[in-house]
C-alpha cells in the first residue's frame, strides 16, 4: 500500500493538474464559471496558490498518496487560529477572493454569511482547531478508501484537536459519521452543503491522575539526564507523527505527521513532571496527550530550536548542593510590567508573525476573564478592532510578542558590580505578551515562564532589581533596554511577580515564600544576612489561607508579587492556565491603574523641573494635555467587577501593591501641578488683560479720530480709497478684544482636578 506522504514544492504542478481533474465537473464550479476555459484556468490559479502557501508556512499543509510518480489523492488543511493569527489576510482569501469565490460556496448571494457562519464556530473552537480545506481522488482510484484514509491520518495525528470542514460530498459526510458519530456534530449552510465538526478524541480540559502520569520520553539519554538513577519502570512503544532529534546532547520530539518513532513510556508522579517540564523548558515545546498501550501518555515535541545545553552549568549545580528545598519549588512565574506604549502599530506589526499554541490559549483565557468578570462571557460579542465603548472591557487588546532568552546571573556585590555576577544555569526561553488600553497608551507587558527553568529566589531579585538579561545571539541587553528598542515600551511603575506554586501549603517553607514574597535572594543561615524576620512578613504567613477566599488555595500578596499554593493546580497546561489567569487577570488589571499613575507623575515632575523657558501659553497647553491623558484611564480606577469575591481580591492585593500611596504621591503632584497652573494662568490674564487695555485706548482714540474728522476713518470709495483699512483694523481689534475676554474667563474653570 501506497504511504502518505508530504507534498512539496516540485510536486504541486501535479497535484494542481490532479485538483483540476477533481473539481472540473463539480456543480458548484460549473454554476460559477460555465465557461469550461475560464473554470480550469481558475481552478489551477487556485489550486497553485493554495498548495504554494501550505508548502511554504508551518500552520498549512498538504499530503497525498503516490501511485507510481504521480499523486492519485491529496488533502490540504490549516491551523485555524494560528492562521488567524499570523495571517488573516491569507485566511479570508481562502474563502473570498476579491471577486474571486472559493469552490465551497456555489451561491454568491450567501457568501459573506457562509463566511460569517464558519469563521464564528471556527472561534468558538480556538485554539486547538484544524480546517480541513480540501480532499481529492483521481477518477480512477475512487471508491477504494483513499480520500477516508487521509481524513483518518489528520484525525489520528491530531487527537487533541477539533476538526472543521465544509462538506458538500454527501458520500464523505455519511463515512465520517459512520466512523466517529459521537464526536460529530454538522448543520446544514445551503442545499447540500453542510458544515461538519469533528470533536476531539482527547479533550484538553480532561486532566490526568497526578500520581500516576505515564510520561512519553525521547531515549534512555534523556531518562539518565532528568531522572538519574531513578530505575523507572519503562515501556517501548512506536508513536506515529513524530521524530527525534538530537542538540547540545540531549534528545527531543518533534512533530512530523508523516514520520514516527520509538519513544520510552515511564511512570511518574506529577513533581517528576514538572521537573521534566523544567528541563525541556515548557516555553520551547507543547503538550499533547496521546493514546498508548499502556493508556494515556502525555507527550511534548519541541516548537523551538534548542540554541543552550538545558538547566543546569556548573555555578548552579554548585549552588545546588544547599539549596534544594528551594529547586524542589517549581512554579509558573508570570511576572508584569507596567508600561507606556508609543504605537499600536508597532505592536501589532511585531506580533503579526509570531505565534505559540499555549499562549495562545493563555490570551483567549484572558480575554474570555475580561468578558466574564464584566458580564458578557461571548466570543461573539468581542470588540472590533482599535474601537471601544469606553468600558474598560472594549478597551483592552492583547498580543503575543514572541520568545526571548533570559540569563540568570548572581547577586551583583561589589566586586562584580561592573561586569555583573557568574551566569546561574544556561539561558532560557520565557514569552512575552502585552495588554493595552487603546485609549490611554498605558499598558501591562508580562514575562511568562511556565515550570521555571530557574533557581526561583535569584530570577526573582534579578527582576526586582531591574537586572533582568535578555541574551540574542553574542548580544547581551537589559530588558528595559530590550523591550525599549524592540517595542517602544517604556517602564511605568515597579515589576510584579505572580507565583503559583503546584504544592500542598504544608511542603513550603516559610522561610523561602519570606524571601519570595520580598523578591528577593534566599540566604543561607551562614551567609552574612541570614533569613528573612521582618515582622510584616512573618505575619502574614501566619495565616495558612492567606487572603484566598476558598480552602481549597493560599494566597499571598506582598508590595510587588502575589504567591498562590495549591495542589489543585497540578494538571496538564490547558487546566494550569485557566486556574492562574483568574489572579493574573487582577493583577492586570490593577496594573494599569498603576501604569497610569507612575506615566502622570512622571510627566508631572518633568515639567515641573524643565517649564522655566517656556512661554506661560504652551505652559498651560501642556498642563492641559497632562490633564486629559491621565483622565482616559479613570475606567481603571475603580473597575465593576461581577463577583463579591472578585471584588474582594482586587482590594485585597490593590492593597498589598499599595495603590493608594501612589495615589497619594501623584495627588501631591498635581496639587504643585495646580499651583503652577493658576500661577501661569495669573501672568497670562495679566499679559493679556494689558493688551486689552491697549486696545481699548487705540479704539477711543479711532473714536475721537472719528468724532473730529470721519472720513480719515470711513473714507471714501470713490476717491480716498487708501483710508478704507483703517476701518478693518478697528473690526479686527473689536475681534481680538472678544476673544481675548472670552480666553480669560474660560480659563478660570478649566482646570479642575480630578
Amino acid at each position: 500500500m501506497s504511504y502518505i506522504q508530504k507534498i512539496r514544492e516540485n510536486d504541486i504542478p501535479d497535484v494542481t493538474g490532479l485538483g483540476i481533474e477533481c473539481f472540473m465537473d463539480d456543480p458548484y464550479f460549473c454554476e460559477l464559471y460555465p465557461a469550461v476555459t475560464e473554470r480550469k484556468s481558475r481552478l489551477d490559479k487556485m489550486l497553485k496558490e493554495t498548495l504554494t502557501y501550505s508548502v511554504k508556512h508551518p500552520y498549512s499543509h498538504a499530503y497525498g498518496i503516490k501511485e507510481g510518480a504521480s499523486f492519485i489523492a491529496y488533502i490540504v488543511f490549516f491551523d485555524y487560529d494560528h492562521i488567524c493569527k499570523v495571517d488573516p489576510g491569507h485566511l479570508k482569501s481562502l474563502f473570498i477572493s476579491g471577486k474571486d469565490i472559493s469552490f465551497r460556496f456555489s451561491n454568491k448571494r450567501n457568501i459573506h454569511a457562509s463566511w460569517n457562519r464558519i469563521h464564528g464556530e471556527a472561534v468558538l473552537h480556538c485554539p486547538y482547531l484544524l480546517y480541513m480545506l480540501s480532499v481529492g481522488v483521481k477518477k480512477d482510484f475512487r471508491n477504494r478508501g483513499l480520500a477516508f484514509r487521509l481524513i483518518r491520518f489528520v484525525v489520528d495525528r491530531y487527537p487533541d484537536y477539533y476538526i472543521m470542514s465544509d462538506i458538500s460530498n454527501a458520500i464523505i459526510l455519511d463515512l465520517v459519521q459512520k466512523e466517529w458519530k459521537a464526536r460529530l456534530s454538522y448543520r446544514e449552510l445551503g442545499k447540500n452543503y453542510y458544515l461538519a465538526i469533528l470533536g476531539p478524541k482527547i479533550k484538553l480540559s480532561e486532566t490526568f491522575p497526578t500520581n500516576n502520569i505515564f510520561l512519553a520520553i525521547p531515549s534512555r539519554k534523556v531518562l539518565e539526564k532528568v531522572f538519574p538513577g531513578c530505575g523507572k519502570n519503562l515501556s517501548i512503544t512506536t508513536i506515529p507523527g513524530y521524530r527525534t532529534v538530537t542538540s547540545y546532547d540531549f534528545d527531543d520530539f518533534v512533530f512530523e505527521p508523516e514520520s514516527s518513532t520509538e519513544a520510552l513510556i515511564i511512570r511518574v508522579n506529577y513533581h517528576e513532571l514538572t521537573e521534566y517540564q523544567r528541563h525541556i523548558n515548557l516555553s520551547a515545546c507543547k503538550e499533547t496527550i496521546l493514546d498508548v498501550p499502556c493508556g494515556k501518555a502525555v507527550l511534548y515535541h519541541r516548537t523551538e530550536i534548542r540554541k543552550y545545553e538545558p538547566v543546569y552549568n556548573d555555578t548552579l549545580k554548585e549552588m545546588l548542593r544547599t539549596r534544594k528545598a528551594e529547586w524542589d519549588i517549581i512554579p509558573d512565574i508570570y511576572v508584569s510590567f507596567p508600561v507606556e506604549y508609543s504605537s499600536m502599530a508597532i505592536l501589532e506589526k511585531k506580533s503579526e508573525k509570531t505565534y505559540d499554541k499555549t499562549m495562545s490559549h493563555l490570551l483567549e483565557s484572558l480575554d474570555y476573564r475580561t468578558y466574564y468578570e464584566s458580564g458578557v462571557p461571548k466570543k461573539e460579542n468581542y470588540k472590533i478592532k482599535n474601537t471601544s465603548s469606553g468600558s474598560f472591557k472594549d478597551r483592552i487588546r492583547r498580543y503575543y510578542l514572541g520568545k526571548i532568552h533570559v540569563q540568570v546571573l548572581e547577586e551583583t556585590t561589589y566586586e562584580t558590580y561592573v561586569e555583573g555576577g557568574k551566569p546561574i544555569g544556561f539561558p532560557a526561553l520565557v514569552d512575552l505578551i502585552i495588554s493595552v488600553d487603546i485609549d490611554s497608551q498605558m499598558g501591562v507587558m508580562s514575562l511568562v515562564s511556565l515550570s521555571a527553568p530557574f533557581l526561583l529566589s535569584h530570577f526573582l531579585d534579578n527582576v526586582i532589581r531591574n537586572q533582568l538579561t535578555v541574551i540574542d545571539g553574542n548580544e547581551k541587553s537589559n530588558f528595559y533596554e530590550y523591550i525599549e528598542q524592540a517595542f517602544s515600551l517604556v517602564k511605568r511603575g515597579s515589576p510584579k511577580a505572580f507565583i503559583n506554586i503546584p504544592m500542598n501549603r504544608c511542603d513550603v517553607d516559610d522561610k523561602i515564600l519570606s524571601s519570595l514574597l520580598f523578591l528577593e535572594t534566599i540566604y543561607d543561615p551562614e551567609d552574612g544576612m541570614g533569613s528573612v524576620v521582618d515582622q510584616d512578613i512573618t505575619t502574614i504567613l501566619k495565616n495558612k489561607n492567606g487572603i484566598a477566599q476558598y480552602q481549597y488555595a493560599t494566597v499571598y500578596p506582598y508590595s510587588n508579587s502575589v504567591i498562590q499554593i495549591s495542589s489543585l493546580f497540578e494538571g496538564n497546561i490547558f487546566n494550569r492556565i485557566l486556574s492562574e489567569v483568574i489572579t493574573f487577570f487582577y493583577i492586570e488589571l490593577l496594573l494599569f491603574e498603576e501604569a497610569a499613575i507612575c506615566s502622570t507623575n512622571e510627566k508631572i515632575v518633568d515639567f515641573l523641573s524643565s517649564k522655566r523657558a517656556k512661554s506661560p501659553g504652551k505652559i498651560l497647553r501642556q498642563i492641559q494635555r497632562i490633564h486629559n491623558e491621565y483622565s482616559k484611564t479613570v475606567e481603571f480606577w475603580d473597575i465593576e467587577v461581577n463577583y463579591p469575591s472578585s471584588k474582594k481580591s482586587l482590594k485585597e492585593i490593590r492593597n498589598a501593591f499599595q495603590i493608594e500611596n501612589k495615589i497619594e504621591q501623584l495627588n501631591r503632584e498635581q496639587e504643585q501641578l495646580q499651583i503652577v497652573f493658576k500661577t501661569e494662568r495669573d501672568i497670562l490674564d495679566r499679559l493679556e488683560a494689558s493688551i486689552l487695555n491697549y486696545m481699548v485706548l487705540t479704539l477711543t482714540i479711532f473714536q475721537l479720530i472719528n468724532f473730529i474728522h470721519p472720513s480719515l476713518l470711513l473714507g471714501d470709495i470713490g476717491e480716498n480709497t487708501m483710508k478704507t483699512p483703517l476701518i478693518l483694523i478697528v473690526i479686527v481689534l473689536i475681534t481680538l478684544y472678544t476673544n481675548i475676554k472670552r480666553a480669560i474667563s474660560s480659563r478660570k474653570s478649566s482646570f479642575k482636578k480630578k
